[in-house]
């Protein structure tokens, strides 16, 4: 199965574009695009010339999931490959592990391999955990995907999910990673996932990144939304404050929501219970620490 991997850089560091190009072997080819990264820290690799690795530079920066839809353009246009990986540029989750998400996509036949930086399980009641189950529990319910970890930048798809990014993908940032589960989904392509070893995440997650997956999550709803409200509801979640996400959304009879206590000192996500023991999940009520 020839794979091949494609690398939206931004704001990275000489070493970890060092260590990136260590672990190159691991693909039949690997193309880094540029976005908005320090042009020397990518000095390392070139523009043309490899057959197996390369780079494509922009003056400015594009967006992490334009950024992959180039490459991935690129490497439609050059060959019939197989397999296609992406992963961020941080050495987090190394490189090498793609090769276990390639060899379960072709034991599998499944059209998208995840990674699950969670293999051991988050600090209940830390502020990613509560995004984790936020994020899979919407995930679960409007994809019908199980997944502990839906927003992994590793991870490993067939050709025709490839082309599938490429021409119906819309996010320009963040919500990439969440908008490919649904595009999967929508085409009824079977999606499985694969523990990776993870250097630990920040305890916080930007607020922007935030923004940008509910977006993503309203919008793969389908629903007549309150455009005014989704604002009103942004404005709270970036300010880590009370807000809820109609049930009627996601066609579930109750709300999933964050109530934040004591001037956002403290924030509960709950799910609603009956709503859970429909869709057989297990009632999940965290407090986080802000």
């Amino acid at each position: 199965m020839r794979a091949v991997c494609v690398v939206p850089a931004s704001s990275v560091t000489q070493e970890e574009i060092e260590t990136l190009l260590a672990q190159a072997a691991v693909f039949d080819r690997l193309v880094v695009v540029d976005n908005g990264a320090d042009e020397l820290s990518l000095k390392s690799i070139p523009v043309t010339g490899s057959t197996s690795l390369s780079s494509i530079r922009f003056n400015s920066p594009l967006g992490k999931a334009e950024a992959l839809r180039i490459g991935l353009r690129v490497l439609m246009d050059e060959s019939n490959y197989s397999a296609f990986a992406q992963l961020d540029v941080h050495d987090k989750q190394p490189a090498w592990q793609v090769k276990s998400l390639i060899e379960r996509l072709k034991q599998t036949g499944a059209d998208l391999v995840v990674g699950n930086r969670y293999v051991t399980p988050l600090e209940e009641g830390s502020h990613r955990h509560g995004l984790m189950l936020l994020f899979c529990s919407m995930v679960r319910l409007s994809a019908g995907y199980r997944l502990s970890d839906c927003v992994c930048g590793m991870r490993v798809y067939s050709a025709r999910c490839a082309a599938a990014f490429i021409s119906e993908s819309f996010t320009y940032g963040y919500g990439l990673e969440l908008e490919q589960l649904f595009i999967a989904a929508r085409n009824g392509w079977r999606t499985v996932e694969v523990g990776l070893q993870s250097r630990p995440q920040f305890n916080s997650t930007a607020a922007e990144k935030i923004i940008e997956n509910l977006h993503v999550l309203v919008v793969y709803a389908r629903k007549a939304l309150d455009q005014r409200y989704i604002h009103e509801m942004l404005a709270q979640m970036k300010a880590r404050r009370s807000f809820s996400i109609p049930g009627q959304w996601l066609s579930l009879d109750g709300p999933l929501t964050s109530n934040s206590l004591g001037q956002a000192k403290t924030v509960r996500i709950h799910i609603k219970l009956d709503m859970l023991q429909r869709h057989e999940m297990p009632y999940r009520c965290v407090e986080l620490g802000t």
